[in-house]
């Protein structure tokens, strides 16, 4: 039962990305390309973790492991560029999205680098092939946990501020604490699925809802 709704929701967020894509087409030109940068990082992430489900043989896993943890890098600036978005901003600033793809491309490095240190990719009857992280899972989670509250604070911030999309604000938040409850709950107890993506699908949504923004 479990294999189903983990391979359902890793298939809704391939075709949520693919969809993102095509409609991307709408938005100014440095959003898209950014964007569909991202979404491309993401759907790697996500046909790896199908891979890795399906896949009968240890064969290349090793060189799997690092695009399991892209969401680290990915996510962040997803919600960065939301709440560019979202506070109708009338100028894009490259050097804030330059500075911002470094610093979390450094995390991102700086972690997998440590994490695939001591990374063992092991058989699950009932998953297929999944990543040990062995203590570093936990580390992770708490990075990832941090990152998002400063994006939820970030989100509160400007929330109170006028001629903002307090709707996409709302939908944003609600995808960020989703997110955050799944990293928690990753920490005070054990995994029944291998990756927790509901609050990933949510966020895709809430992609959704931005990119119909510039159809209007």
């Amino acid at each position: 039962m479990f294999f189903y709704a983990y391979i359902l929701m890793l298939l809704l967020a391939v075709l949520l990305c693919i969809n993102l894509f095509i409609d991307s087409s709408k938005c100014p030109i440095k959003i898209r390309r950014i964007l569909r940068g991202l979404l491309l990082v993401l759907m790697a992430r996500y046909a790896v973790l199908i891979t890795m489900c399906l896949k009968k043989s240890i064969m290349y896993i090793y060189f799997m492991r690092p695009i399991v943890l892209l969401d680290i890098l990915s996510i962040p600036l997803l919600i960065l560029l939301m709440i560019f978005v979202f506070t109708r901003s009338t100028k894009f600033n490259f050097v804030y999205a330059l500075v911002s793809s470094i610093a979390f491309l450094s995390l991102y490095i700086v972690l997998s680098f440590k994490a695939l240190q001591v990374a063992i990719p092991f058989y699950s009857y009932s998953f297929g092939y999944l990543i040990n992280f062995n203590n570093y899972s936990v580390i992770i989670s708490a990075v990832r946990i941090i990152v998002l509250i400063f994006m939820l604070i970030l989100c509160g911030l400007f929330f109170t501020k006028n001629n903002i999309r307090r709707t996409g604000f709302s939908f944003l938040m609600i995808a960020i604490l989703v997110i955050i409850v799944e990293n928690i709950a990753i920490i005070v107890m054990p995994k029944v699925i291998p990756e927790y993506l509901l609050g990933e699908i949510v966020l895709l949504l809430c992609l959704g809802y931005m990119e119909k923004l510039f159809k209007n």
